[in-house]
Order: structure tokens, then sequence, then C-alpha cells
């Protein structure tokens, strides 16, 4: 836990620095860009959890995800100008499984509301004559909801905890081919300071297809640490593969 609060203090910097820092932004125009991009993550999760005063091991993987699946989004939003940002990243989540295998096989009906929005600057680096590597540090607010209840012969639990907690993060974008570039990102929230303890990290391909849609597919891996007192409480790492179409198009100012 240490080196992710470490690198949760790390990436925040970057998207502290003034935006007088970042004048000669990449994007100069007065189009506004917009990307939207539904993506599909799914992670194995190791870790534990408590409803109340009930605490148990949690081991899940990809199958116990779909056994229960009944709705859901994934998503992110970006909008930019002139170098500067505006960006959402949202997941939720309802489930219901009449026999969920983590907890020990008893029902289990939960809901997931995940939202990361906030600000960020766009810079381009030139790395060589031919070749620019965009960086994106950004810096915004966390909000988690989680609900769990669990009717069995053997766990009884009703549950529900909420989070809101600042959050850091940089993304890193290199192109490969004209076609092809690879992107790095990381984010973190809360850092230790409160009940909540967030980090999480990507690596992608990104394939561009025409001038509009672009495809992705990488590994996505995170740690998250949720506490309340006297509700729900999760302390969960693990990592998966995700999916991405994006489509964007540009609005003029």
């Amino acid at each position: 836990m240490d080196r992710f609060k470490l690198l949760g203090f790390l990436i925040a910097i970057p998207g502290l620095i003034a935006p007088s820092a970042f004048a000669q932004d990449a994007v100069q125009d007065d189009m506004v860009k917009v990307t939207v991009q539904p993506y599909i993550w799914v992670p194995t999760l190791n870790g534990s959890a408590r409803l109340g005063q009930i605490e148990a091991p949690v081991h899940i993987v990809p199958r116990d995800f779909v056994d229960g699946f009944q709705l859901g989004a994934m998503g992110h939003v970006k909008i930019e100008h002139k170098g500067r940002l505006v960006y959402a990243d949202a997941i939720f989540v309802d489930y219901d499984n009449r026999s969920f295998r983590p907890f020990f096989g008893q029902p289990l009906l939960a809901k997931i509301r995940y939202l990361d929005f906030g600000v960020g600057l766009t810079k381009s680096l030139r790395l060589n004559d031919s070749t620019s590597m965009t960086l994106s540090p950004q810096v915004g607010v966390q909000h988690v909801a989680l609900s769990a209840d669990v009717n069995g012969s053997l766990i009884v639990a009703k549950a529900t905890g909420k989070w809101w907690s600042p959050s850091a993060g940089l993304t890193a974008r290199l192109p490969i081919t004209k076609s092809l570039s690879a992107e790095l990102a990381v984010n973190a929230a809360g850092f230790g300071l409160g009940r909540t303890n967030y980090q999480s990290g990507s690596a992608e391909l990104r394939y561009r297809l025409g001038r509009r849609w672009n495809i992705a597919g990488g590994y996505r891996m995170a740690n998250g640490r949720y506490d309340s007192p006297d509700g729900l409480s999760i302390d969960l790492d693990g990592g998966g593969p995700m999916v991405a179409i994006a489509y964007n198009f540009n609005l003029s100012n």
C-alpha cells in the first residue's frame, strides 16, 4: 500500500502545475474536440469486504461478474479546447446473483456507482522531427457509492457506503505508426488522507479507424480501499483486460 500512496502523490504534482506552463499546447485552434468512449473492463479481484460486523475474504473472477450481471455501463467522455480539457469517467452496475461464489454461495444483490470527473491540460512534447508525445495531467473529484444485500442461510447482512475524494491522474500517448499509438494512464484518489485510498494504472494500444473512430485494447489494474465504520467497507486489488471503442467529433467555438 505504501508504494501506491507514493504513486498517488507523485501523479498529483503535474496536475497542480500552473496553466501558464502549458501555454504551448498542441490544440491551438478554436475547435472543441469531443471524445465519447464506452469500454468494458473485466478484472480479477482479491481482498476483503465487510458488511457491518461481518467480514469475508473476496476472490472475484470474470465469471462471477457475468453470472449476476443485470444492467451496467462503463464510459469515458472528454472535451478539449485550446490545451484544456474536461473529463468524466463512469461505471454503473446493477448485480443480482442467487448464488454468489465469493460469499460462500449466498444470494447477493449489489449496486456499484463510480464517477471521476474534473479538468486537465494537454501538452505536446516533441521527441524528434516527426514524433510528438501527448501528456495530459488531470485533477478532479471521485465519487463511489456501493450497496450490498446478502440474505442467505449463512450470511444475512445489508450495508451501503458513499465516499467523495480528491483525484489526480496523468495520461501519456505515444504514436507508433500513423494509425497505431500506445497510451499509458495512472490515476489516484483519496491518497490515504481519509477513509479512501485508490490507485489505478492502464496500458493499451489504440488503432485509428478513419477520422472519427478508434478502437483500443489493453490491461487495467487497480487497488482500492473504501472504509465505512458502520456500513460497507472493501479493500480490493487486481486487474484484467479492457477493450474500448471511441468516437470523436469537433464543435466550432
